[in-house]
């Protein structure tokens, strides 16, 4: 399975309604584009070149800990081979 823009969106308005990120619709959509890329870039760049976006994106959905959480730290780690 390939992570879509889609499930960057569920993840950024998953943050935004758990991590009180008081962003509006359209910073959701923008953040989620952000992930987006550099899930992408990290993915082409292979080994351990994560992008420090995503290096966040990691931290806050692991020290969240919720099953929702964990599934997409899980999914992220396994399209980037961690």
């Amino acid at each position: 399975m390939t992570l879509t823009y889609e499930d960057f969106y569920d993840i950024a308005e998953y943050g935004n309604a758990n991590w009180k990120g008081c962003f509006t619709p359209r910073e959701i959509a923008c953040n989620a584009y952000d992930y987006l890329v550099d899930f992408e870039q990290s993915k082409a760049r292979g080994g351990y070149h994560i992008s420090s976006t995503i290096q966040e994106l990691l931290r806050l959905l692991d020290e969240d800990g919720s099953e929702e959480a964990n599934h997409f730290a899980t999914q992220i780690r396994k399209e980037l081979g961690l």
